[in-house]
């Protein structure tokens, strides 16, 4: 069965392409059926997993996300009101449901974003982040010795 990762994969292929309706379709197709804006000219890889059928997502054109993300419905990355630069999510983050990533920042590799958290600032490699505005409970990158006694 074609997922909404692969259509939004062969949608950005066909539109690289100078497919003009192919794309069209599938872009309504997304809107329409899933509920969802993903654009077709965006940086996303083809690992990038939707998961719940991508329900509700948003996802600015300029947004660059790598390999192996996973998000969660209704997340919604775009850009700060005035500034035309997008987040930058790197490989392996795991996006939380109604998470918002919003402006000039870098998700570092391996960061888990809580659900329904505010991200407005950079998120280093193996960080945990909630709230509103995120802040950092715990990184991964440290040794079960260490995270033991920091509880």
């Amino acid at each position: 069965m074609l997922n909404v990762s692969k259509l939004v994969f062969w949608g950005g292929w066909l539109r690289r392409h100078h497919f003009i309706i192919l794309p069209k379709l599938i872009r309504f197709w997304l809107r329409v059926y899933h509920c969802c804006d993903i654009p077709l000219s965006g940086k996303i890889d083809k690992t990038v997993y939707f998961n719940h059928n991508d329900f509700g997502i948003v996802i600015n054109p300029n947004a660059e996300i790598h390999e192996h993300v996973d998000i969660q419905h209704s997340v919604t990355i775009g850009i700060k009101y005035g500034s035309p630069v997008a987040p930058v999510i790197e490989d392996h983050v795991v996006i939380g449901a109604k998470a918002v990533i919003l402006g000039d920042i870098r998700i570092g590799h391996h960061a888990v974003i809580g659900a329904a958290t505010v991200v407005i600032k950079d998120v280093p490699p193996y960080a945990v982040v909630v709230g509103n505005p995120a802040k950092i409970i715990r990184n991964l990158n440290l040794t079960n010795e260490q995270n033991s006694s920091r509880s």
